[in-house]
């Protein structure tokens, strides 16, 4: 899989000339030039991103419909170990692994953009939080 992010950026917000005037940087992305071990790496973390998203999605599906059950423990716990992981790490733990391998684009910006990524840990925890509150604060469904 091979793909190119670009990244725009704007001089002045003030006039249309400014829109014709913007300066573009290209960050290469291809996972050609990686290693073996750097792409399976990528994959592993897709994975584990996609499945603590799950665990989020299903932590609020629980708390809309007051339901407390097994899978929302462990649905639970894996979002407060990846929380305490990202705190001890001070970011993500994979991430190290990845500069390692000579991976240096973090996974939130591929997922995000350079933009938003620095926002994406905040705002999972945040939205962590208050999912666990909503779940706590309401009595279980019948």
């Amino acid at each position: 899989m091979s793909f190119s992010l670009t990244i725009t950026r704007r001089e002045s917000n003030h006039d249309f000339v400014s829109v014709l005037r913007e300066k573009t940087e290209t960050v290469d992305t291809d996972e050609r030039l990686f290693g073996h071990g750097a792409r399976a790496l990528r994959a592993v973390h897709n994975v584990v991103g996609f499945g603590e998203l799950a665990c989020l999605g299903y932590l609020w599906v629980c708390a809309i419909t007051r339901r407390l059950n097994r899978w929302l423990g462990i649905s639970v716990g894996v979002l407060g170990a990846e929380g305490i992981a990202l705190l001890v790490a001070k970011g993500c733990p994979l991430g190290i692994f990845q500069r390692r391998l000579g991976d240096d684009v973090p996974m939130f910006e591929l997922w995000f953009g350079p933009r938003i990524a620095p926002l994406a840990i905040p705002t999972f925890m945040l939205v962590t939080a208050g999912g666990l509150f909503l779940a706590l604060a309401r009595e279980p469904a019948p």
